[in-house]
């Protein structure tokens, strides 16, 4: 395990889909996304100045929290992607990854958070895991948790 200051030094690129399958399976992600964020957007909140000031404040802090801090875990006994002329790395854990999203689903609700996790999800993919899913992923778990802290709770 080692931890590095940024995310400068790895590559910058997505694998796409592998196949008709992938795309496939990731279309349908990305419309559960969608669909789930249409169905719960009732559990969004109304934007005042305040809830401006929030965003603008966590759109400024989602690439600095997602750029650096990074625990890398070792390979281990890991092979390559097939195709791909790369020695295989260990995979990456942002430290501070989800304070954006997390943030967001507390003061501005679901669709707010399902926004950050996805820019928070690209950032990552792009520099570290380099799938198609992991933003449709960090997008799905903004818009659980913002459903899950807007929600009425009774006794």
């Amino acid at each position: 395990m080692s931890v590095e200051i940024s995310l400068f030094s790895n590559p910058i690129y997505i694998q796409p889909p592998q196949g008709l399958i992938g795309w496939v399976w990731w279309l349908a992600f990305m419309g559960v996304v969608i669909l789930l964020n249409w169905h719960w957007w009732h559990y969004n909140k109304r934007w005042k100045k305040r809830e401006l000031w929030i965003f603008l404040i966590l759109l400024i802090a989602l690439p600095l929290t997602n750029l650096f801090l990074i625990i890398r875990l070792p390979a281990g006994e890991a092979l390559p992607l097939p195709g791909v002329p790369a020695e295989p790395v260990g995979p990456i854990s942002v430290v501070f990854s989800a304070l954006p999203w997390v943030l967001a689903a507390g003061f501005l609700g679901p669709a707010a958070a399902t926004g950050f996790g996805l820019f928070s999800g690209l950032i990552i993919a792009f520099a570290g895991s380099h799938s198609p899913f992991t933003p449709l992923e960090f997008a799905l778990m903004g818009l659980f948790l913002g459903v899950a802290y807007q929600q009425r709770y009774r006794t």
